[in-house]
């Protein structure tokens, strides 16, 4: 029967992710055969203690013994079977035989023919952090593994050391943990299948990382090829911590897929930058590209994006556009502020808010500086203009003292010449109806005389326009007019007057 085992501790494995593409190894775990298990602590019984050489498992050829014949003056000791808490509810040791050896005697002994191979899964439980696990044969020793790391192994810790031992000179060895409590879950056979198979995957594991020295990692048919054949190979092999150049086979799939993800996320951008229509100074058309430029912060390699020459265009002919119309927008306020206050900053006013309005609105932060400036040129052409003109209301009356007719004049000052204007408008509302009426004046004055009085006197500079509407019947008692005039100049500057407002009585 064959149970997962998760190898912890100094042997932890790196699997790999499934499902990368058809030629990245699945992820696996490590099994554990108990019908090839020589010894399965599993088998005993918690609290019964063993005393020194007493031969705890025998099978096909191998015999696990605790302790080692032949040492006097060691005296007896007790191995005792303990409860080790399970994490994994399929963890296949669940129970480990403890014995605490001293300074240089074996915590056991294992007999095997030579030529064959054993897998030791152990812990040691230590706060020594040199806590060294060796191999001994007659007072000689051999060190499997040493570990100087600060790592505490502890039976809590649910941390199973896996290690092996080819019985290549002697036909038996002791286990020694020096001075700390030696934990033995079990003692398997290695077939020679799964040498053979790890040799196999390690010739495998070899070609392909000449291939990778010589030419790195790459999405070719060839190095596909390497990875596929070392991917089939390692699917044989049980114990991939005993694969020697296991940890580079791992480093370099890695590596590939990287690569693998990384084509994949160019072709995506690809796709996207296949549907870029032709280049438009628009929002939307800046959105995509930003999106695309988004997308490719997340590609490593963008020599894998088919397309990217074409992106990398387009968007330089965006960006000339929006330079340009920046630029234009900026170079119009300058010349606007050339001229701050004078009449022929109205044109530029025009102009500069023209050329705002069609920018787009990142743009338009962008230049915000020159907006700011913009306003400050339209506020002095404000104050000009409210220094240039005036609206005046006057009344004449029946001989009841009612009135009978309204006039709404405008001042027009620093007048030079009827021929500089080119339209005269009045614009008047009644602001009981919401009513708006507009007026064509074609003429101007130097003075206005109502009923033998002049309500605007002659001056030089000064031009007077006006019209008038009829009170009959008192029909306008109590409604309040506003109203305002616009002179068009024939260099097309044009100057408005505030609105001021008038009640009849």
């Amino acid at each position: 029967m064959k149970k997962k085992h998760i190898i912890l501790g100094a042997f932890l494995l790196s699997a790999l992710v499934a499902g990368l593409c058809p030629f990245i190894a699945e992820a696996k775990t490590e099994t554990v055969d108990e019908n090839a298990l020589v010894f399965n602590a599993n088998d005993l019984k918690t609290n019964d203690t063993y005393g020194r050489t007493t031969k705890v498992s025998s099978s096909d050829g191998v015999t696990v013994k605790t302790g080692v014949t032949g040492f006097l003056g060691w005296g007896n000791y007790t191995a005792i079977v303990k409860e080790k808490t399970a994490v994994y509810s399929d963890y296949t040791f669940s129970k480990g035989l403890n014995a605490k050896g001293d300074s240089s005697k074996p915590s056991y002994s294992i007999t095997a023919s030579k030529g064959a191979t054993v897998g030791i899964y152990y812990t040691i439980e230590s706060s020594n952090a040199e806590a060294k696990l060796d191999v001994t044969y007659e007072g000689s020793i051999w060190f499997i593994s040493t570990y100087t790391a600060n790592k505490t192994y502890t039976v809590k810790s649910n941390e199973a050391i896996y290690t092996e031992y080819t019985f290549t000179e002697k036909e038996t060895v002791g286990l020694r943990a020096a001075n700390q409590s030696f934990w033995l879950y079990g003692v398997s056979i290695v077939s020679n299948e799964e040498l053979e198979n790890r040799t196999e995957a390690a010739s495998a594991i070899s070609n392909l990382i000449n291939y990778y020295n010589a030419n790195g990692a790459s999405l070719t048919n060839e190095f596909e090829a390497l990875v596929e054949k070392a991917n089939e190979a390692i699917k044989s092999v049980n114990n991939l911590s005993q694969v020697s150049n296991y940890s580079e086979y791992e480093n370099i799939v890695s590596e590939y897929k990287e690569l693998v993800e990384d084509n994949t996320k160019a072709n995506e951008v690809a796709n996207t930058i296949s549907n870029l229509g032709d280049v438009e100074y628009t929002e939307a058309y800046k959105n995509q590209l930003d999106e695309i430029e988004a997308y490719l912060e997340n590609v490593k390699n963008v020599n894998f994006v088919s397309n990217y020459e074409t992106f990398v265009e387009k968007k330089n002919a965006f960006n000339t556009l929006s330079d340009n119309a920046r630029n234009a927008f900026e170079e119009k306020v300058n010349e606007a502020n050339a001229v701050k206050g004078e009449t022929s900053s109205y044109v530029l006013i025009n102009e500069a808010e023209a050329l705002y309005n069609e920018l787009i609105e990142s743009d338009k932060v962008l230049v915000a500086e020159s907006a700011n400036t913009l306003n400050e040129v339209k506020n002095a052409y404000t104050e000009m203009e409210a220094a240039v003109t005036d609206n005046t209301f006057a009344f004449s009356y029946n001989e009841d003292g009612s009135v009978y007719k309204v006039l709404f004049i405008g001042t027009i000052n620093d007048f030079n010449s009827v021929s500089e204007i080119k339209k005269l408008f009045i614009y008047y509302t009644n602001e009981s109806t919401g009513e708006e009426t507009t007026i064509e004046l074609h003429d101007v004055y130097q003075g206005i005389n109502l009923a033998g009085k002049f309500v605007k006197e002659k001056a030089d500079g000064v031009r007077y326009i006006y019209t008038k509407i009829v009170n009959d019947n008192n029909q306008y008692s109590g409604v309040t007019f506003s109203m305002y005039y616009e002179v068009t100049y024939s260099d097309g500057h044009i100057i408005k007057s505030n609105m001021t407002s008038i009640e009849v009585k």
